[in-house]
């Protein structure tokens, strides 16, 4: 089964974007549909920015696409900016000692995919093994549309949607 798809493209702008999380090592929380990318990133973009709710501690989670397919890793919020000045919720601006919790959050943002697929397939290590296991995690990721048919049909998938809200902050 693939594990990284190195393509882009597996998202489109306003399709949903679900995490997975464990905010600050807790019970697994899931945050689906209702959730959208914002932008189209453009081919050399590290990150996607999207409106998927998350806790503090969620760095590290897996973001999936409609299809259930790992399109990013969780990475931060996004906060609004004026002027180069991170504002509060209340349009004021924010300095480091404020709590957190003020800040107004736009968005999230996770580390694409294919950006980490890329760094892994340029890595070479000088651990003759710890080269081999990286060389089979990247021989065994393909895009399953360019790849042999499977000889399994693929897990059917829920896509009745709904939303649950994980709080008001995101990381």
């Amino acid at each position: 089964r693939t594990l990284l798809i190195p393509s882009q493209g597996k998202i489109l702008v306003g399709q949903p974007v679900s995490i997975i999380q464990h905010p600050d090592g807790r019970q697994k929380q899931w945050a689906v549909r209702e959730n959208k990318l914002l932008l189209d990133p453009k081919d050399e973009d590290l990150f996607i920015s999207y409106t998927t709710d998350t806790l503090a501690g969620s760095s590290g989670s897996p973001a999936f696409n409609y299809d259930w397919e790992l399109i990013a890793v969780h990475h931060s919020g996004v906060p609004r900016e004026e002027n180069g000045k991170i504002v509060t919720r209340t349009g004021a601006e924010w300095k480091p000692g404020m709590p957190e919790s003020d800040i107004d959050w736009v968005a999230n943002e996770g580390v694409r995919v294919s950006k980490i697929y890329k760094f892994l397939s340029d890595t070479k290590l000088p651990n003759a093994n710890q080269q081999a296991v990286l060389d089979k995690l990247v021989s065994n990721s393909k895009d399953p549309v360019f790849a042999p048919e499977s000889t399994s049909p693929a897990a059917a998938v829920d896509r009745s949607g709904g939303t649950f809200s994980l709080g008001d902050r995101n990381e």
